[in-house]
C-alpha cells in the first residue's frame, strides 16, 4: 500500500498558475458578495451523495470533489444526450466524431475517457474491446433521475478504471401514489422524440417503467468526404425499477435497463455509408437490510452486455458479472464500510479478430471515516487479485477542516490503476505481460457553501504512468507483427477548478472555469483532444412561470495530433432553453443550441490516415422543441 506524502503541488508554469486563482478569486468574492437565499431548482446542499464514500452523506458534509445533477437540472436544460450534458459539468471535457449518435469522449480532469469508472444504479459499466471504457451516447438519458460526478482518483474504493474518478447514474423512481407521463419533441435534422412512463408507490411495493425512442436524420458529420451523406440515427430503450420492502428493515431492487442505438457513421475511406449498432443492457438485483441502529448491509448481483456491432464486420461483446456484499457501521462521528466484489469480464470478438477471453477480479474494500470538533479523515484501502496480473493496491487519504460553518478546506492523496482490456492482452495485437496503468493523485480545495450560495476551488495533480499505447513499430511483440499495445506513455495533468452559484436579484447564476495543463511526459506535447481552457456560465430566470436560461461555453485551443501541429481552434458557443409550465399537466420544453452558428470541431481526420482529411462537423444551429404530459 502506498499513500503519497508529498502535499499537492501547484503548477508549474506561474502564469497559469496566476491566472486560475486571480479567476478564482474574482468569482468566490463576487458570488459571496451577491449572495441572496432563495429557492430554485440547482442541487441543494442537503442533496445526499453515495457517491464519495460508497455510503450516504450530505453535499456538505462531504470532503469530495463531487457535483450532483438533479432531475429538475435535467428537465429544464432541454438537452437530448448525456454527452451534452455531461459537457456542462466543472472539471469535464467532451469529444465528439460528430452529431449526438456519433462516438463520444467524457475527459474527467483530462485524464483518457477509460479512466472514468461509470455506474448505473450501482452497476458497472464497461468494454473490454480496444482500450475500454463507456460509449456515453449509449446510456440514454430520457431514463435518468440523476447523477453523482466523483472527481479524483477512487480506486481504493472503486477498483479499476476510477484514475480521473466515477460518474454514477440513478434512473428514474416513483415518488407518488400513481404518476404516469408521455413526452414528444422534435428538432433541427428531422429529430423526433418520444418518451413515456407510468410509476407507483404502495404500503410495500413501488415500481418505475419507461420507454423512449429517438429517431434523427443527422447531418454530414464529414464535410470534406464524397459522397456527401448525413448521418442519421435510431434509439430505442426501455428501464424498470421494481422495490419490495419486505419489513420495515429490509427491501430488495430489481433494475434494469436497455438500449439499441443504430448509428450511421462515414469511416472516411472512401466508404462513407456504413452503420454501427450499439447494445447496452444493465440488469441489477439488490437486497439491503438494517440489522440493528449502526449495521446495515447490501447484497448485489448484476450483469451489463455492451455490444458493439459494425454491420458486416461482426460483434464485438462484452460481458461483466458482478456480485458484491456491502456492510456499515455508523456512529455518531464515525463511519466503517466493508465490501467485497467479485467480477468477471468476458470479451468476444468476430472470427477474423479473434478474442475469446475471460479475466477473474476479486476485491475487498475498507473505508473508515472520523470527524472530531472542526477536523475530519476519510481513509480507504483496497485489494485486488486479478487474473490476469495478480495483486493490485490501491489507497487514500483524505483531511478535512472547517474554518468556518460555511467554509472548509480538504487535503486528499491517493493513487489508482486501470488493468489492461482483454482486447489488449489477448487479442492479435495483444501483449500477456502488460502493467495495469496506475496514477498518483493529490489535491486541495477550498470549499464555502451557505443556504443556494455555493463556491469551490480546487487545485489537482494527477501523474498517470504505465499508459497502454499501439506501436506500429513493435513487430517482436504481438501476433499480429504491427501495431502491438505497450506500457510506454506517462501523463501529467495539472490543474485548476473553480465553479459556484449564487442568486443575484432574480436571476440565478452558475458559474465554472477549468485551467488544465494536460501534458505527455513522452513528448511533452498537450495531449490530443484536450484544452488548457475550459468555462461555462449559465443565467436564469423566472418569468411567468417558465425558467429562462442562457449558456456561455468557451473553450481553449485543442490539438488532434501528439506532435500539436494540427490545431483545433477554440470556440464559444452561445445556447438559450426555456422550461415553461402551460398548466398543471402540460410542461413546455425549448432549446436552443449555437445561436450564433459557430463552425468548431473536437475531433479530426488526420491527413495520412484517409482520402478525405479534415474535421468531424459538429451541430450548427438547432432548435429543439417538446411538450411533456403528467397529471
Amino acid at each position: 500500500m502506498f499513500i503519497s506524502s508529498k502535499p499537492p503541488r501547484l503548477l508549474s508554469q506561474s502564469k497559469f498558475k496566476l491566472r486560475a486563482l486571480a479567476f478564482g478569486c474574482q468569482l468566490t468574492l463576487s458570488l459571496t458578495a451577491f449572495s441572496v437565499n432563495a429557492q430554485t431548482s440547482v442541487a441543494q446542499l442537503s442533496d445526499v451523495t453515495v457517491t464519495a464514500t460508497r455510503s450516504p452523506e450530505t453535499l456538505s458534509e462531504s470532503m469530495a470533489d463531487v457535483t450532483v445533477i438533479t432531475f429538475a437540472q435535467i428537465e429544464h436544460s432541454g438537452v437530448d444526450t448525456l454527452p451534452q450534458l455531461m459537457s456542462k459539468v466543472a472539471g469535464v471535457q467532451v469529444t465528439q466524431n460528430g452529431g449526438p449518435a456519433a462516438v463520444s469522449s467524457v475527459y474527467l480532469r483530462g485524464a483518457n475517457n477509460e479512466f472514468t469508472a461509470v455506474l448505473v444504479d450501482g452497476v458497472r459499466v464497461d468494454s473490454q474491446n480496444l482500450s475500454g471504457g463507456v460509449s456515453w451516447e449509449s446510456i440514454p438519458l430520457g431514463e435518468i433521475d440523476h447523477i453523482e460526478v466523483l472527481k479524483g482518483a477512487a480506486a481504493a474504493l472503486y477498483g479499476s478504471n476510477a484514475i480521473a474518478g466515477v460518474v454514477q447514474i440513478f434512473t428514474k423512481k416513483a415518488a407518488s401514489l400513481f404518476e404516469p407521463y408521455l413526452q414528444m419533441g422534435v428538432g433541427s435534422y428531422g429529430t423526433v422524440k418520444e418518451s413515456a412512463g407510468v410509476g407507483g408507490q404502495g404500503d410495500r411495493i413501488d415500481y418505475h417503467l419507461g420507454v423512449s425512442q429517438t429517431l434523427s436524420k443527422g447531418f454530414n458529420t464529414l464535410p470534406n468526404s464524397q459522397p456527401a451523406q448525413n448521418d442519421g440515427y435510431s434509439s430505442n430503450a426501455f428501464h424498470a425499477k421494481i422495490g419490495l420492502s419486505m419489513t420495515a428493515d429490509e427491501r430488495v431492487e430489481l433494475t434494469h435497463m436497455s438500449n439499441h442505438l443504430v448509428s450511421d457513421y462515414n469511416d472516411a475511406q472512401g466508404d462513407p455509408k456504413q452503420t454501427m449498432g450499439y447494445q447496452l443492457s444493465t440488469t441489477g438485483l439488490g437486497l439491503s437490510s438494517r440489522w440493528d441502529e449502526l449495521h446495515t448491509s447490501r447484497l448485489m448481483v448484476s450483469q451489463t452486455l455492451n455490444s458493439l456491432n459494425y454491420y458486416g464486420y461482426g460483434h464485438y461483446d462484452t460481458t461483466l458479472t458482478n456480485a458484491s456484499f456491502q456492510n456499515d457501521w455508523r456512529w455518531s462521528a464515525q463511519h466503517l464500510s466493508v465490501i467485497f466484489e467479485n467480477q468477471d469480464d468476458r470479451l468476444k470478438t468476430p472470427s477474423d479478430d479473434p478474442v475469446s477471453g475471460i479475466r477473474h477480479d476479486a476485491g475487498v474494500t475498507l473505508a473508515y471515516g472520523l470527524k472530531w470538533g472542526a477536523q475530519a479523515i476519510q481513509a480507504n484501502a483496497r485489494m485486488d487479485h486479478d487474473s490476469a496480473f495478480g495483486d493490485h493496491t490501491s489507497s487514500s487519504l483524505t483531511y478535512g477542516y472547517e474554518l468556518s460553518s460555511a467554509l472548509k478546506a480538504a487535503l486528499s492523496v491517493g493513487n489508482a490503476f486501470r488493468a489492461p482490456t482483454l482486447y489488449q492482452l489477448y487479442s492479435s495485437y495483444g501483449v500477456t505481460s502488460l502493467k495495469p496503468e496506475t496514477s498518483q493523485n493529490s489535491e486541495l480545495s477550498l470549499k464555502y457553501a451557505q443556504g443556494i450560495d455555493a463556491w469551490s476551488i480546487t487545485v489537482f495533480r494527477n501523474q498517470i504512468d504505465h499508459l497502454i499505447m499501439g506501436n506500429p513499430n513493435s513487430s517482436a511483440l504481438c501476433a499480429a507483427g504491427y501495431y502491438c499495445y505497450f506500457n510506454v506513455n506517462q501523463a501529467l495533468l495539472e490543474g485548476v477548478s473553480v465553479s459556484g452559484q449564487t442568486r443575484m436579484g432574480p436571476f440565478q447564476i452558475k458559474a465554472s472555469l477549468d485551467e488544465l495543463n494536460p501534458k505527455d511526459l513522452s513528448t511533452g506535447a498537450q495531449l490530443i483532444g484536450r484544452s488548457k481552457e475550459r468555462g461555462v456560465l449559465t443565467v436564469e430566470r423566472d418569468i411567468n412561470n417558465a425558467q429562462v436560461g442562457m449558456e456561455v461555453v468557451a473553450s481553449g485551443t485543442s490539438f488532434a495530433d501528439d506532435p500539436n501541429k494540427q490545431s483545433m481552434g477554440g470556440y464559444t458557443l452561445l445556447n438559450a432553453y426555456i422550461s415553461k409550465e402551460l398548466d398543471p399537466h402540460f410542461k413546455l420544453l425549448v432549446r436552443m443550441d449555437n445561436l450564433g452558428n459557430k463552425v468548431y470541431a473536437t475531433t479530426y481526420n488526420l491527413p495520412g490516415y484517409t482520402p478525405y482529411p479534415g474535421p468531424y462537423a459538429s451541430p450548427a444551429r438547432s432548435l429543439f422543441v417538446s411538450l411533456r404530459w403528467a397529471p
